[in-house]
């Protein structure tokens, strides 16, 4: 079993437990502190895509962030996730879908959330449709993770946001795709 920290917000310091089999690369602490201190993610609805430990979804409620859905296919994970929901007082605040990414992104099309948080492995290929996909819920922002390196151009095409920041942190590169016209608080 493995723990993570919550590192800001109400339940900074608090610990979530994940199944350890070495099959998910949590966010770090560095990745996260980075992106919640870019943006403001208070009353916004999330997805967590590709949830893992779903570390990022519990950051996002811990800092204010009004829902979150979060989306992962093995079912150990789901079953950690909504352990960790319950330990920490947030079953009314989140939702989860045990499923593969692009068919709960079809079940979702009719809904929309401000931000989408995109970490899959970084041999999963990104295609279109899922870009696609993910931009029909998404209002404000898309932020996807890849490995440090890959063709940061090949991404911002797939997206094609208004704006976009990419920032490098360790071995990661972090897109933030802006999908309305507004101005970027980055």
């Amino acid at each position: 079993m493995g723990f993570l920290r919550i590192e800001g917000g109400t339940l900074k310091g608090r610990f979530i437990k994940f199944d350890d089999t070495g099959s998910v690369r949590p966010l770090t602490s560095l990745i996260r502190k980075a992106i919640f201190d870019t943006i403001n993610i208070q009353n916004l609805t999330v997805v967590d895509l590709f949830a893992g430990t779903g570390i990022f979804g519990f950051e996002a409620l811990s800092r204010g962030a009004k829902f979150v859905l979060f989306i992962e296919k093995q079912k150990s994970l789901c079953k950690n996730i909504r352990e960790n929901l319950k330990n920490l007082g947030l079953e009314n605040s989140a939702d989860i879908i045990c499923s593969e990414s692009e068919s709960a992104l079809k079940k979702l099309s009719q809904q929309r959330f401000d931000l989408v948080f995109l970490d899959p492995p970084f041999n999963y290929e990104i295609t279109q449709k899922l870009a696609n996909s993910v931009l029909e819920i998404s209002t404000w922002l898309t932020i996807l993770r890849r490995r440090k390196g890959e063709d940061e151009n090949y991404y911002c095409s797939l997206f094609n946001a208004k704006s976009v920041k990419i920032k490098h942190y360790a071995d990661s590169t972090i897109f933030f795709f802006f999908t309305q016209k507004t101005q970027s608080p980055l």
